[in-house]
């Protein structure tokens, strides 16, 4: 059954036309992934259907009595209850049958009668049950135990959001408007989402750049490119299929009709040359044959603007790119890892994988020899020249324009060469003097992959690079690192991604690290090959299964338990230490020509000034450990 249509919509904003004329219909229980380019209208279609914007022109049904609910990108939560009081909300008749069937005197003939009704409208609504459900749904959106209870005002903002999508899936609304929905969440976390998507009988329109995810959920794929739209049957993978065979198809009939329409206009300047009546006649004819071959020309896909480079590798490499022995690092009394060994070979594509808070960033950071492990050592092999694509773009200076920062890392390259090479990005014109720190999360990725690509690396490693990209961004990443002629090593939570590139994942858990040869989908099946091995060797009772799934929990709360304390303590030490650098700047001012005073004291300052950047690296090491 049809449950939502549109015929004809347009939408502009001023003068830029955001969607042209675009149909379709979608059926109860579909799950629809919208996907395009940023600022394709992908968000501007998902309010429409909201109710929160109305078409310029055009169309739009909802069927009779059709409740929706939206869920917009980066939205969170604000509220002082616990994230399990603000899940449980969505019952609230269930909650306030309770609270009634509390108050009533079962001793009073009504109040029974009245007991026993609400009884069975509370059993027939799912009141043995919801609260499990909301307590499943947190869980499976990486919830700890110790932080269902916790107010929301005491909790990350990742973690906001997803209470909030947890609220969102549990609503009785019938048709799910998901903008962005795998943001904020870890690998686990995103195949719970899938599942439950999967498994629900509701109509979810999403938008995505989660490929992997895009092919779990989705039976049908809208593109929107140029303001028009087209419908695929399937997830991405048969969406991108199915989208090359259909602009070939569309190029080959319209190329075949513009041969035949140059053919025609061959006769027709024939036919003039001869200038006789009745060549008129066969002209006025031919004029005819080609206008009605030229209404029938298809339209070709829109070419958008999406990046394109190529990353390339300079100067040759020994077959051993990177040795790490017994590598182990701790933070005050939180142990992140301990005996990291890893051995990366020339032409590997390798990926570390693992929960958040498990120390990948900060294994990279000791790999590039910005910070310090406690123990081991790393070795490099020789004429190996790493380049660091890091995540959170605090190497950009903020103050420069694109250009500046540019001529920052290659102050002897031309400027020619330099816009060039931001034109790749589609960095074009002015575009070069945008300020670095007002850039979008989408843009500073581009400026660090531009910087990357200039910088001749031939050992890549790379921080979550495809956060921020949108799909065809990702793709010409990809397409870059499969013609790439060198060895990388690559921190991601995007799954399609590693199934593409991977040959072999390091799986950094439970403060070590184990490695699978292959891709996701095989390092998946090893992996619940080995817990499902594990309890037949390890536990013998199902009362021991529980006391050890129970540990496993405990260590998941102290771990997160230290690293807040560790945090804490930190921030602590910050504030003290410019506290007393902020006193003797004081009194450095009342030195006057007191030299000998002056250098004591400008010595006392450089001291803690020292002992403040090694903390304000601890800082956000630990922040990007607990968000991921």
């Amino acid at each position: 059954m049809v449950i939502i249509s549109a015929a004809d919509i347009t939408k502009s904003y001023g003068t830029q036309s955001v969607l042209k004329g675009i149909s379709f219909s979608i059926n109860e229980g579909d799950k629809v992934a919208l996907i395009g380019v940023n600022g394709a209208g992908k968000t501007t279609l998902l309010k429409m259907l909201a109710g929160e914007e109305e078409p310029d022109t055009g169309n739009l049904y909802l069927s009779r009595n059709t409740s929706t609910v939206y869920m917009r990108q980066n939205s969170e939560l604000t509220s002082e209850k616990t994230a399990l009081m603000e899940t449980m909300s969505v019952f609230s008749d269930l909650m306030e049958m309770e609270k009634e069937m509390e108050t009533l005197d079962l001793t009073n003939e009504r109040d029974m009668n009245r007991y026993h009704t609400l009884q069975e409208r509370y059993i027939e609504g799912g009141g043995l049950t919801y609260k499990q459900k909301c307590i499943s749904a947190l869980k499976g959106l990486s919830f700890l135990d110790s932080e269902l209870d916790l107010p929301l005002s005491e909790i990350s903002g990742g973690q906001r959001t997803r209470a909030l999508l947890a609220k969102i899936l549990l609503s009785d609304a019938e048709v799910l408007l998901l903008d962005e929905p795998t943001n904020h969440l870890d690998m686990n976390a995103a195949a719970w989402l899938e599942e439950f998507l999967r498994e629900s009988k509701k109509t979810i329109i999403l938008i995505s750049h989660d490929r992997y995810f895009i092919d779990k959920v989705a039976n049908r794929t809208f593109e929107i490119s140029g303001g028009y739209m087209r419908s695929f049957e399937g997830g991405y993978t048969e969406y991108y299929r199915k989208k090359a065979e259909q602009d070939r198809s569309i190029m080959k009939k319209n190329e075949q009709k513009r041969k035949e329409i140059a053919r025609i206009e061959g006769i027709i300047d024939q036919q003039k040359r001869w200038n006789q009546a009745h060549n008129y006649v066969t002209i006025k004819s031919k004029r005819k044959q080609q206008e009605k071959i030229a209404q029938t020309l298809e339209e070709e896909a829109i070419t958008e603007l999406s990046i394109g480079f190529k990353l390339e590798a300079e100067g040759g490499t020994g077959n051993d790119i990177l040795i790490a022995e017994d590598l182990s690092k701790a933070f005050g009394d939180l142990q992140l890892f301990s005996h990291v060994n890893m051995h990366i070979r020339k032409g590997e594509k390798t990926f570390l994988l693992g929960e958040n808070g498990t120390g990948k960033t900060t294994l990279f950071r000791i790999i590039m020899q910005q910070q310090e492990s406690d123990t081991g050592i790393i070795r490099f092999g020789s004429r190996v020249k790493p380049g660091y694509y890091e995540q959170a773009f605090d190497h950009l200076p903020k103050e420069m324009s694109i250009l500046e920062c540019m001529r920052e890392y290659y102050p002897t390259t031309e400027d020619g060469i330099l816009r060039n090479a931001l034109a790749q990005f589609l960095f074009r014109g002015d575009d070069v003097n945008k300020i670095v720190g007002n850039l979008s999360g989408g843009e500073l990725a581009r400026v660090a992959l531009c910087i990357l690509m200039m910088s001749g690396s031939n050992f890549l490693l790379l921080d979550e690079p495809t956060n921020h990209l949108d799909i065809a961004s990702r793709e010409a990443l990809e397409e870059a690192l499969i013609n790439y002629n060198g060895t990388y090593f690559i921190i991601s939570h995007d799954r399609y991604l590693i199934e593409k590139l991977s040959d072999r994942i390091f799986d950094l858990d439970g403060g070590s690290v184990r490695t699978y040869e292959g891709g996701y989908e095989y390092y998946l099946r090893k992996k619940q090959e080995l817990i499902q091995r594990e309890p037949i060797v390890k536990v013998e009772t199902k009362v021991q299964d529980k006391d050890n799934e129970y540990r496993r929990k405990k260590d998941e709360r102290s771990r997160a338990r230290k690293l807040a304390s560790a945090l804490e303590r930190t921030e602590k030490m910050i504030a003290k230490r410019e506290k007393e650098k902020a006193e003797l700047e004081e009194e450095l001012g009342l030195a006057g020509a007191d030299f000998e005073k002056v250098m004591e004291i400008s010595e006392k300052i450089g001291k803690i000034d020292e002992e403040l950047n090694r903390l304000y690296d601890e800082f956000m090491e630990l922040s990007e450990e607990s968000e991921g």
